[in-house]
């Protein structure tokens, strides 16, 4: 049996993984099943098992994707802004977006926080982590500037905002 062209298998691993992410937005991980995910990206069970491990290795990996466009979507706008008044008022304004362009992913990602009791280490918090560093980073330069009071609790700071949208 003949391996399918690189270009295939990429097209086939996006297919699985848009087929599961409408599967996961739709429902709890717990209650997806690969079954559902398979029908629908046109294909049988045993091809997702093909290009992912189990079902957590998929959930994972469009946990990761979600991330990956958030942040590449993010990255270029932000590095051209200057001070932190405006990057605040970008950050709040992009965060908030998703609440509007996607909002079945602020229940996927709030569920998988507060339920998985093995959500601190998780790839789940490491992706929060790496997205968050642009409002980390944003603070710590206001207080470096002296733009924000230089006793500021940058974590703190982090959680009110993020937790205050």
């Amino acid at each position: 049996m003949t391996a399918l062209p690189r270009r295939r298998k990429a097209v086939r691993r996006a297919e699985i993984l848009a087929a599961a992410r409408e599967v996961f937005l739709a429902q709890p991980y717990e209650q997806a099943s690969i079954q559902q995910i398979a029908e629908r990206a046109g294909c049988v069970v045993g091809t997702i098992y093909g290009y992912f491990e189990h079902k957590r290795d998929l959930y994972d990996a469009v946990l990761t994707a979600f991330y990956d466009d958030l942040i590449a979507d993010i990255e270029p706008r932000f590095a051209v802004i200057e001070g932190t008044a405006d990057r605040l008022r970008f950050l709040v304004a992009r965060h908030l977006q998703i609440t509007v362009d996607d909002a079945s992913w602020l229940k996927v990602l709030a569920r998988e926080a507060h339920v998985d009791e093995g959500y601190f280490g998780s790839k789940l918090h490491a992706l929060n982590r790496r997205y968050a560093q642009f409002l980390t980073r944003t603070l710590a330069d206001g207080v470096a500037r002296g733009e924000l009071r230089a006793d500021l609790d940058l974590p703190l700071a982090r959680d009110l905002i993020f937790g205050g949208m």
